[in-house]
């Protein structure tokens, strides 16, 4: 586990995010908690930079330390951009192997179809969350069951382009 020197180190540069560089900083996964604390704080006020970079590093010591599964994923191509420790843990792969995997990779294949319908909704703005009960498939092939819940990440001033997943293994 990262001790917080080392995540205010590998979190320090907090991206200016707009419209012209979104891309290329959600391509970049250590500054998705920086995305995901401007997404929530820049609306209609102003946040200083030690402010914004307080609450990413809050962000992202949650999400590291949360014994749930969680993942955060670009909507536009349902590619994980980011997953916690337990995420990886639960379905056996890294951090860098999840990184830019399709969701349907890791969903057992029966489900497959399920989850994109849903997915799809997101996608075309006909819904902002889902939540539902799937299997998926870990890296060794096992399957097991999961109740996942999901939800779009709201932007003040663009659509929003991300997703965060939070998954518990049922019995």
């Amino acid at each position: 586990m990262k001790t917080t020197k080392q995540i205010l180190q590998s979190t320090w540069t907090t991206p200016n995010v707009n419209r012209e560089n979104m891309t290329a900083v959600l391509a970049n996964p250590e500054q998705v908690f920086s995305f995901l604390d401007a997404s929530q704080n820049r609306i209609g006020k102003k946040i200083s930079h030690h402010t914004s970079l307080g609450t990413a590093l809050i962000l992202r010591s949650v999400c590291d330390r949360a014994p749930i599964a969680m993942s955060v994923v670009r909507i536009e191509d349902g590619k994980v951009l980011l997953s916690n420790p337990a995420m990886q843990k639960l379905l056996g792969y890294t951090r860098q192997e999840l990184a830019g995997m399709l969701f349907t990779q890791f969903t057992h294949p029966e489900d497959v179809e399920k989850q994109k319908e849903v997915y799809l909704k997101i996608k075309s703005r006909q819904s902002v969350s889902f939540d539902m009960k799937k299997r998926y498939v870990r890296k060794d092939g096992t399957s097991f069951a999961a109740h996942l819940v999901s939800t779009v990440i709201p932007r003040s001033s663009v659509k929003a382009v991300v997703m965060i997943g939070m998954i518990m293994e049922t019995k």
